[in-house]
């Protein structure tokens, strides 16, 4: 049986929203992590410290760790607006101001080597022209020398495994692939069968967490935030991993878990949580069925 040796460790920017940048980075590298990610949140609040890109850059740099992923590039598929009802209109707006040029920019003087796009404004799915849309965002990225990591989230327009890799696929791009992430998946109702087919290359990355078996609330948004640690949830999560292993796949893996409760922790033992909630998936991964 295969098990997972992902070829980066990445603590996902979801999981730090309870602690300003400039505390993150020793932590997350002595809790074992080799990456991160930020969101355009994460930027904006560091301006308002007085950090620019080049600062940031030197910060993730001194601790020894590399910038995976800018997120999000939001603005991409016609018909999304702030009016959605899915999302507070302050975070359909932040969506709304992230074009694919805004965030491959910043993406690139900070150093990323990718951003992640995705759609949570509940558009339906059109494989072609989804495929067209996201091939252009693509092609912005690889004028910034980026790749572009799909991510697949229920309330959006790509809400499956196997749509994302049929957008992949569409696309064609060379610089392109998804990003699995344990909650979307599960609440798309995405089939470990389809993701276990879906080929290595196709793969960007993966990112765990856990939650309860249906949502706590009617509020998709809500819910995305009332997150848990793997193993403290009811998610199949030795399903996913084997899936995940089945492929071959070597992409980096994180932990990406939004919980009030989890965020008021003091950061190093969050992260080093984190690294433990890793560490049990990838455990999971060579369990015999």
């Amino acid at each position: 049986m295969r098990t997972l040796k992902p070829r980066e460790r990445i603590l996902y920017a979801g999981t730090c929203q309870g602690t300003p940048v400039t505390e993150r980075y020793p932590a997350a590298r002595d809790a074992g992590f080799t990456a991160v990610t930020l969101f355009a949140s994460d930027i904006v609040a560091a301006r308002s410290l007085g950090l620019g890109c080049d600062d940031l850059k030197t910060m993730i740099a001194d601790a020894g760790l590399t910038l995976s992923n800018v997120e999000i590039v939001g603005n991409w598929m016609p018909g999304q607006s702030a009016d959605t009802p899915l999302l507070p209109r302050e975070m359909a707006v932040a969506m709304l101001d992230g074009t694919a040029e805004r965030v491959c920019r910043t993406a690139a003087d900070l150093g990323s080597a990718a951003v992640t796009v995705a759609d949570l404004f509940g558009l339906p799915f059109d494989a072609p022209e989804v495929a067209k849309h996201f091939a252009k965002v693509c092609d912005v990225a690889a004028d910034h020398g980026l790749d572009v990591t799909l991510e697949f989230v229920p309330t959006g327009c790509v809400r499956t495994v196997a749509q994302a890799q049929e957008v992949l696929e569409r696309a064609d791009r060379t610089n392109a692939g998804m990003l699995v992430d344990s909650y979307h998946f599960f609440r798309a109702g995405s089939s470990l069968e389809d993701m276990a087919r879906v080929p290595p290359e196709l793969i960007s990355s993966w990112q765990m967490n856990d939650a309860a078996a249906t949502p706590a609330t009617d509020d998709a948004f809500a819910d995305m935030m009332i997150r848990a640690m793997p193993g403290d949830g009811a998610f199949d999560l030795k399903g996913l991993m084997q899936a995940l292993a089945a492929t071959g796949t070597t992409a980096p893996a994180g932990i990406e878990v939004f919980s009030a409760e989890l965020s008021a922790l003091p950061f190093p033992e969050l992260a080093r949580r984190s690294a433990e909630g890793l560490d049990y998936c990838l455990a999971l991964s060579g369990v015999d069925a």
